[in-house]
């Protein structure tokens, strides 16, 4: 996600309750982002949503496949 797509992002973010967004003390022209309450358990709740999808998809191919995909991931960001 690019750094203007997350800023556009913000603000419903915050309508939704999920973060807040308060000024820096020490620089007026930064504010700073925070998580809230009801944040963490939507992150909480997507992180478990995401490793049972992986679990799926894990189980759905051989350990050598998932290897070669791991490799192929790693090589197209210019990993080794």
């Amino acid at each position: 996600m690019g750094r203007s797509n997350l800023f556009m992002l913000l603000p419903e973010l915050e309508v939704q309750g999920w973060l807040k967004r308060k000024p820096d003390d020490k620089d007026k022209r930064v504010r700073r982002v925070f998580i809230t309450a009801q944040g963490e358990r939507q992150a909480k709740a997507g992180l478990k949503i995401q490793v049972k999808l992986i679990e799926h998809m894990s189980n759905a191919v051989s350990d050598a496949e998932c290897d070669a995909v791991g490799q192929i991931m790693r090589k197209s960001v210019g990993l080794p």
